[in-house]
């Protein structure tokens, strides 16, 4: 007898389809123009839908939103689950998965899934049940880091940091896989296995100290004018910078901006535009630090290695120093493309120079034979989103976390083997 809930006459299932294609459709805009930009009519004409269609599924954007985010925290929440029982090869088996779905999704193999970029912007009940399932998520991971390092699975480190700088990276990853050809794609989990389990590192065992020198701990004497104007506007920055992070662009008014620096809201128009020109200023300004940051490192380290540790941990003690946030660079998708496209190749252009440092120190002997173009994004990623490591652990010394923070990226997961045969 045939199975009902197989034919095409049956409606639920036909719904179940509908649903489905509406949410992978929404997931891939708010990825690409973000949730922001992205209208309800953009959604119905990808489907070739009317509006009266779509509302017979979702009521609103923001509810279109809150349901991609709670299909994207199923997914991760059964991806943790299925690569748990692994030891070390669960933190590259699971960024395989994760970049395999990409790839089928591209493919249309899959439904698309959301990053979760925006979650401060959401409704307040919205926002605590996503907010909530995204914490689980990171606790899945924490407690999974600390199993394996205290039954000697995995070399000790700072789970926390660990935890975080992982999760970021896996969340940056949507910026750049795209970039890569399908081909490319299918190579990518082998390299990212190796740069997870091995670090980016050759000598695992002693890593430059010179990251606590004063270049990179004084972030704020040699990087802001002493200009009366341009001090006032980098408070701005610095203000809008802190909200957009923590709220979003949506979520964020120039009003609160405004009190928080305690200013009136005509004095910061006498600087500001409106609100999309305080975004700009604000990528504006973190790319200023970050390109300053690459320079430092090419006048203070001695190898390609050391500039790599040298300007990500800089970059990690602006966003969570006095003289921090970066903006997240996330946000560039709630700018118009004519404005984000001049500050996404500034952005490729300081990441690229984090790639010729790794080819430096492959050349020098510093940095193990990896993808340099997969390792300075893993790299990227990991920096750019521990604005949010103070929500997680202490910064209290923000030179000694970074060194905890990059120490995943930079030495990798696996026991070294001199104490793997101790252990025998």
């Amino acid at each position: 007898m045939m199975d009902i809930s197989q034919s095409p006459f049956d409606r639920k299932a036909q719904r179940g389809h509908k649903r489905q294609a509406i949410l992978s459709t929404a997931s891939w805009l708010f990825n690409t123009k973000g949730p922001h930009a992205t209208t309800l009519s953009d959604i119905t004409e990808q489907l070739n839908l009317t509006k009266t269609s779509l509302y017979y599924y979702v009521r609103t954007k923001e509810e279109l939103i809150y349901l991609c985010y709670l299909v994207t925290c199923e997914w991760l929440a059964d991806l943790i689950d299925l690569e748990r029982p692994k030891a070390e090869n669960f933190f590259p088996d699971l960024f395989a998965d994760y970049i395999t779905s990409f790839h089928a999704a591209r493919k249309q193999e899959v439904p698309h899934r959301a990053v979760l970029t925006e979650i401060a912007a959401l409704e307040s009940e919205h926002r605590a049940d996503i907010s909530a399932r995204y914490t689980a998520l990171f606790d899945a991971i924490h407690t999974h880091i600390e199993s394996l390092v205290m039954a000697g699975k995995i070399r000790p480190l700072n789970t926390t940091a660990t935890t975080h700088a992982y999760f970021s990276t896996l969340q940056w990853s949507v910026a750049w896989l795209g970039h890569l050809s399908d081909i490319e794609l299918k190579r990518a989990p082998e390299h990212i296995h190796d740069i997870m389990l091995n670090g980016l590192a050759t000598n695992h065992h002693s890593l430059p100290d010179f990251v606590r020198t004063r270049p990179v701990a004084n972030v704020t004497s040699d990087d802001e004018p002493e200009d009366i104007t341009r001090t006032k506007i980098i408070a701005f920055i610095r203000t809008g910078s802190s909200f957009f992070n923590r709220k979003g662009y949506p979520a964020t008014s120039l009003d609160e901006i405004a009190d928080a620096i305690d200013v009136t809201k005509g004095a910061f128009y006498y600087y500001i535009k409106n609100k999309e020109d305080l975004l700009v200023k604000c990528f504006e300004r973190t790319l200023k630090l970050m390109k300053r940051s690459v320079e430092k490192a090419n006048e203070n380290g001695q190898n390609g290695l050391e500039k790599l540790y040298f300007a990500a941990a800089r970059l990690f003690v602006y966003q969570n120093s006095d003289c921090g946030p970066l903006v997240r660079s996330g946000l560039l998708i709630t700018l118009p493309m004519e404005k984000r496209r001049p500050l996404l190749d500034q952005f490729q252009a300081v990441s690229d120079q984090f790639g010729a440092f790794i080819n430096e120190g492959i050349t020098d002997g510093s940095v193990r034979a990896v993808n340099p173009f997969i390792a300075q994004e893993l790299l990227i990623g990991t920096v750019m989103g521990s604005d949010a490591f103070a929500d997680w652990g202490n910064v209290d010394d923000p030179v000694s976390a970074a060194k905890q923070y990059l120490d995943f990226i930079l030495r990798g997961f696996s026991v070294p083997p001199s104490k793997t045969r101790k252990k025998q």
